[in-house]
């Protein structure tokens, strides 16, 4: 118990000096005075009573306990005087509210409530039952929760937070919800400048299906479970990829996932369309939480659209189709301008990604005319153009990058091991027949030196990326060695980086994702976002992680890994979690702790205090209205000196017929 509007001392305040002057009046005596009159003659003559010391005395006693009573009632009924709470703490409260991408299903049962929906009517029937004056924060947990309120005492803040909550497309992560939880309360308790606070519950209110949920809860004092108390339904398609494969670009493999997210057993059958053309489907019949994957491949080097869709009807809809958007296949174009041909022929049309062409010197035209990668093998033409460019023993005379002189069998002592085009090279015992040396400019990157200087050298300026080799990697001992195509494949992969990269095309759900891309650099690595061009990541033991919150499209691009995710499946969590057997259940039933610190009298007070006043003013006012002012019992009037002293009896006082001569006035006590 205790008051909600005044503190004890206000009240005391308040309440004893009102209190001190209504006794005062009552111990005043209302005692005769002194009246000058024109004449006694009708006044009777007495003659003087004995001298008697008075004690005072509390006049009307039970009129002032009356008035005393509705004084108290009434500041009681301002002071807000509850009974049933406890005044000195006001709690404070978290609500978990769930807005999972799982929370847009429908229940089983029918209809078109949404478990979103049951969950907003749990929501704001714990509100109801949490004491009006305790403040609540409000918190949107889905795979990264955050509050949607601060602490607050505002119910129509909280309901409106609560009506505008609505269903994201990542599933519930409820360790981070908890961690977010029990921060809040140590901020908000920690800020508390008012009574002394005290950690209230941490409500979870969703469905249960939580991700990264070990324990969740079990080292929360005063958690509660709210569950929706709704089965869901549900034959979903969790994941779908295709990946080009590396020795034949023009097909694809494809990987569908789909899982089955209910109570019983479930048939199933995924139709696949390219381009709205059927290409087949794929049936089996899944367990209740049971996963299966399916695979095929497709041949085709044009873009389009590859779709697959369950033959089902659930309660959760969104997850019951899927597409991937192939991309194009184009072999990278390759002019080789060269005299020998033949010596680099078997470099090139081994892989089917290069589109190789060979043409002799003379036939070299501008670059406008001759896209792709270029190759001069011995020569160098007359005018500049801007393509890549792979330079092989140009002339000392018209070589782009100064030769200093020309050696013969000399060895190669270093690779830059740092650089793409010298990735996985280590040999050292290459001896080159004949090499030019070469001045490297400021900015260039030596990838191969021999005992006489730098044989292989890198340049990328303006955007133009140019390879110098000042020797022919195909003549002599070279032809033969393994370093030869890994050098060539390095210097393609380098000049055009697509090139040798393995595609991939991904769908699934939004959340943490992680893609792989193996011993990469983290310089070489380039994540991008239309949606979000700041996007941040992480690379950890050959992963690259990153979180995406909403849909959207990604693309990361690695020297040998294009992978394009299309972020809009919703992500469901499996339904594995169970909450800690201390854990409170449901939602608490209304009760007197619903109203700030118990239950509100001021209603009752104020009326008693009224019957108290009315009672007062029935007993003790008529003599007021009538005009008598009673004389308290055993009082004696005095004789005041130099006058005369008229006691009123219980009868009339004057009498007329009793004469009298003074003419002049006296004074007399009335």
């Amino acid at each position: 118990m205790g008051f909600l509007n005044l503190t004890i001392l206000e009240f005391l305040a308040v309440l004893l000096p009102v209190a001190s002057v209504m006794v005062a009046l009552y111990f005043y005596d209302r005692s005769r005075k002194r009246r000058m009159v024109s004449t006694l003659r009708f006044w009777p003559q007495r003659p003087d009573p004995p001298m008697v010391t008075r004690r005072r005395k509390l006049q009307q006693p039970l009129s002032l306990l009356l008035q005393l009573l509705a004084l108290l009632l009434l500041l009681l009924a301002i002071a807000d005087f509850r009974f049933g709470g406890d005044s000195g703490s006001a709690r404070h409260h978290v609500i978990l509210l769930e807005t999972s991408a799982w929370m847009r299903a429908t229940t089983a049962t029918g209809g078109d409530r949404t478990l979103m929906d049951i969950a907003r009517d749990r929501a704001r029937a714990y509100l109801r039952a949490i004491p009006a004056n305790e403040p609540v924060m409000l918190v949107r947990t889905d795979g990264n929760p955050s509050p949607a309120t601060v602490f607050t005492s505002d119910r129509d803040e909280l309901e409106q937070a609560i009506e505008d909550s609505e269903p994201g497309w990542t599933a519930t992560d409820l360790d981070s919800a908890l961690e977010v939880a029990a921060s809040a309360l140590d901020l908000g308790l920690a800020s508390n400048d008012g009574a002394p606070p005290s950690a209230g519950e941490v409500a979870y209110i969703g469905s249960g299906r939580v991700i990264t949920a070990d324990n969740a809860g079990a080292g929360v004092p005063h958690f509660r479970f709210i569950d929706l108390g709704a089965e869901v339904s549900d034959l979903g398609i969790t994941h779908f990829a295709a990946r080009r494969l590396p020795e034949d670009p023009s097909r694809w493999d494809v990987l569908i996932e789909v899982r089955n997210d209910s109570a019983e057993q479930q048939p199933l059958q995924v139709d696949f369309t390219f381009e709205k053309r059927p290409l087949g489907n794929k049936a089996a019949t899944l367990g209740p939480g049971e996963a299966r994957e399916f695979n095929f491949r497709i041949r085709t080097q044009q873009a389009g659209l590859l779709e697959a869709r369950l033959d089902s009807e659930d309660s959760f809809p969104a997850n019951n189709h899927a597409g991937i958007h192939l991309t194009p296949f184009k072999a990278r174009a390759i002019n080789v301008y060269s005299a020998r041909p033949r010596s680099l022929g078997h470099l090139l049309t081994s892989n089917l990604r290069l589109d190789a062409k060979f043409l002799a010197p003379a036939a070299f035209q501008s670059v406008l005319e001759q896209p792709g990668i270029v190759i001069l093998d011995g020569f160098v033409p007359e005018r500049d153009f801007d393509a890549p460019t792979v330079y092989i023993d140009p002339p000392s005379a018209r070589s782009p990058l100064p030769v200093s002189r020309v050696v013969r069998n000399v060895p190669i002592v270093e690779w830059a091991a740092d650089h793409p085009l010298a990735r996985g090279l280590r040999s050292r015992d290459i001896v080159l027949s004949r090499a030019s040396v070469f001045e490297p400019a400021p900015g260039d990157v030596v990838i191969a030196e021999s005992e006489a200087g730098p044989v292989i050298v890198a340049r990328s300026q303006n955007g133009r990326k140019q390879v110098f080799f000042g020797f022919q990697p195909t003549a002599g001992e070279l032809e033969n060695q393994l370093i030869t195509p890994l050098l060539f494949a390095n210097t393609v992969s380098w000049l055009a980086p697509d090139v040798f990269q393995s595609t991939e095309v991904t769908t699934r759900a939004p959340g943490l994702v992680e893609v792989e891309v193996g011993d990469e650099l983290e310089q070489s690595i380039a994540v991008t976002s239309p949606e979000n061009p700041n996007l941040p990541w992480v690379l950890r033991d050959g992963r690259l992680r990153f979180f995406a919150g909403s849909p959207g499209t990604v693309r990361v691009r690695t020297p040998s890994l294009d992978t394009q995710l299309a972020l809009d499946l919703p992500q469901v969590a499996p339904d594995g979690w169970a909450p800690p057997e201390d854990a409170l259940r449901g939602v608490p039933p209304p009760s007197a702790s619903a109203s700030p610190d118990g239950v509100p009298l001021w209603p009752w007070l104020a009326l008693a205090a009224l019957i108290c006043l009315a009672a007062e003013w029935t007993i003790f006012g008529r003599a007021t209205r009538a005009g008598i002012s009673p004389v308290p019992v055993g009082s004696q009037p005095s004789q005041p000196s130099g006058g005369l002293s008229i006691a009123p009896s219980a009868g009339p006082s004057i009498r007329p017929d009793v004469p009298s001569t003074e003419s002049r006035a006296k004074q007399v006590a009335v």
